[in-house]
């Protein structure tokens, strides 16, 4: 795949990830606190941006009464907002008067940020009339929109600033990553050394962040059980891109960076409508090797496979034909017997063929009371390592999984649950795949 064909397919993951992410990040239960001193600065930082528009009608106000009288005030508001039955459901979890305020949400609404901001310029308009000043005005003529206005102005600098690994960003990694679990050629990235500094991000997301959605529909994210998005209100100033370490802006470039070596290192072919040349031998093995193991009299395979249909083309190279006729041999030739291929005489096409579509089939199968499918991590690493043969002549299959942190759920160790072993879900996968290609007896093995 070119440094083009890569470029594509990040937009399409973007397209994927889209703005729904940040909508459904907003739906999420939530927590959110409010300070004095963090709606104070932001007004204050709002109103210190108005200086050389106001001139003369500009005074100074102290830091003091910015969290004091003007944050103070707005925080009690919120709390008063938020305790009301009509509110409901929201819940106040920690209150000091004048000072903070913390509740929970089923959702962000954008309800007590009005009424904080609101509040607050009220009150910074009492402090310039006590001081001899006009009060700020609202929209005029002279201005586009609301915003742009010397009230607006003021209330611009106040934001929300999402804390952890709560943030939109980690959210769109998580997205991201569900996407490239559907993506052909990517069922090895998530365990590849190429993703080894993006995973160490998305295992911490991954605990917070579960995700859904197909190609068609887009992502769809959602917080895992007793989890909730974390925020706080502050100044423009605390809110940088790239303040937080799980912000999209410190993500993205990670991401984006392990994506292109894993093209690069993997030789992942373009992306195209048709079949590409690599595609076509794909199909012309898994042909010749589903042929080889059911020419049986009594073997039929329950999976159609068909051979490369890419048409011939012409090539430039051209020899000299000798003119000279073949002598032909007076020997005469003896009829031998040519024997049925079988998957222990093809070892590598097997190990081919399994790994081919053990990711997605175990994903399949990861429902209660095995594992449950979430992040797409254990499926995508389970691997086919090599085929032996036993001494009664069938195929020993062994595979190889994460063991860090799946292993536990074997039996033996701390968390063994004979229904949630790794090694029953990848056996059972495995059985399935062979299933379709008729193979008969064999054996599976952890290694």
């Amino acid at each position: 795949m070119s440094k083009a064909d890569s470029e594509k397919l990040l937009k399409k993951i973007e397209k994927f990830v889209g703005n729904e992410v940040r909508k459904t990040v907003a739906k999420q239960y939530t927590k959110v606190t409010f300070t004095a001193k963090g709606v104070g600065q932001g007004i204050k930082e709002g109103y210190q941006a108005l200086a050389e528009r106001l001139v003369e009608d500009y005074v100074e106000i102290s830091d003091e009464d910015f969290t004091k009288r003007i944050g103070s005030v707005a925080v009690d508001e919120v709390y008063k907002w938020a305790s009301l039955d009509t509110t409901t459901p929201h819940e106040v979890v920690e209150y000091t008067k004048g000072e903070s305020v913390t509740y929970l949400a089923r959702r962000d609404v954008i309800r007590p940020y009005s009424i904080a901001k609101n509040k607050a310029v009220a009150e910074l308009q009492k402090i310039r009339e006590l001081l001899g000043f006009r009060k700020l005005r609202g929209k005029t003529a002279a201005d586009k929109t609301a915003a742009t206005s010397e009230i607006g102005a003021v209330k611009s600098k106040s934001h929300k600033l999402h804390k952890g690994v709560t943030t939109v960003g980690a959210a769109q990694l998580a997205a991201s990553m569900n996407y490239l679990e559907r993506t052909k050629d990517f069922s090895g990235f998530a365990s590849s050394e190429e993703a080894k500094e993006l995973m160490d991000l998305f295992k911490e997301v991954r605990f917070v962040w579960s995700t859904t959605g197909s190609k068609a529909k887009g992502a769809k994210i959602s917080l895992n059980e007793n989890l909730y998005v974390e925020m706080i209100v502050d100044s423009m100033s605390k809110n940088p891109a790239g303040g937080e370490p799980f912000d999209w802006k410190n993500i993205k470039p990670v991401f984006e960076k392990a994506i292109k070596l894993y093209i690069e290192k993997n030789n992942i072919p373009d992306q195209k409508g048709s079949k590409s040349i690599r595609e076509n031998a794909i199909d012309a093995t898994e042909h010749l090797v589903v042929s080889a193991l059911t020419k049986g009299p009594r073997v039929k395979a329950s999976k159609k496979t068909q051979d490369s249909v890419r048409k011939k083309t012409k090539t430039d190279i051209t020899t000299k034909a000798s003119r000279k006729k073949p002598k032909v041999s007076k020997k005469t030739t003896r009829t031998r017997r040519v024997r049925t291929q079988s998957a222990a005489s093809m070892p590598l096409y097997l190990v081919g063929l399994l790994n081919k579509e053990l990711p997605k089939v175990v994903a399949k199968n990861m429902e209660s009371p095995a594992l449950e499918y979430q992040t797409g991590r254990f499926a995508s690493s389970v691997k086919v390592t090599d085929i032996a043969m036993t001494a009664q002549g069938f195929p020993s299959i062994g595979y190889t999984y994460d063991k860090y942190p799946y292993q536990t759920f074997e039996p033996g160790y701390r968390q063994g649950d004979p229904d949630r072993d790794p090694r029953k879900l990848i056996n059972s996968s495995i059985r399935e795949i062979a299933a379709q290609y008729a193979i008969g007896r064999f054996y599976t093995r952890r290694v």
